[in-house]
């Protein structure tokens, strides 16, 4: 593996990590929480559409790097309008959601793309969803995890 593949699966599997502890922390709320702190450092706009074999990852960690993406990015949004700052103000998250959304980067993830266009508009309409989000990722990774063991 040449040296700057070989960093960018370092980075990847970073990114991992981050996901992992953002997963266990949500698995404490009945919803997505806002908590900007706990969100990691992985850089949603680089993960969200991936591709496996370009950061040598297995399509399963691929797949979950897509979704703890999308998901970041929702709790992000999530944040901003709890602070009572969105939709009045601009922000990079806002208008990074809105470039993902519209160069299709995130067309993949039907269920998590519709969401984020609904946070962009109703907080209420798409906090509600958040819990179906959370159980169908969240919870469904840990459970399938287990289930593997």
């Amino acid at each position: 593996m040449e040296s700057e593949q070989f960093e960018k699966h370092l980075r990847a599997k970073e990114a991992i990590k981050d996901v992992l502890y953002f997963y266990m922390e949500l698995l404490d709320y009945t919803g997505l929480y806002t908590d900007c702190n706990e969100f990691g450092k992985f850089d949603p706009e680089v993960y969200i559409d991936c591709v496996a074999t370009e950061h040598s990852l297995s399509e399963p960690d691929a797949e979950l790097l897509h979704e703890a993406s999308a998901i970041k990015l929702l709790c992000s949004v999530f944040h901003l309008w709890e602070q009572n700052n969105y939709p009045k103000d601009s922000f990079l998250t806002t208008d990074l959601v809105k470039k993902l959304l519209d160069e299709g980067r995130i067309d993949h993830l039907p269920e998590l793309k519709n969401i984020l266009e609904k946070s962009l508009t109703s907080y209420h309409e798409a906090k509600e969803l958040s819990f179906c989000i959370r159980q169908n990722y969240v919870v469904k990774f840990f459970a399938e995890l287990i289930a593997e063991r």
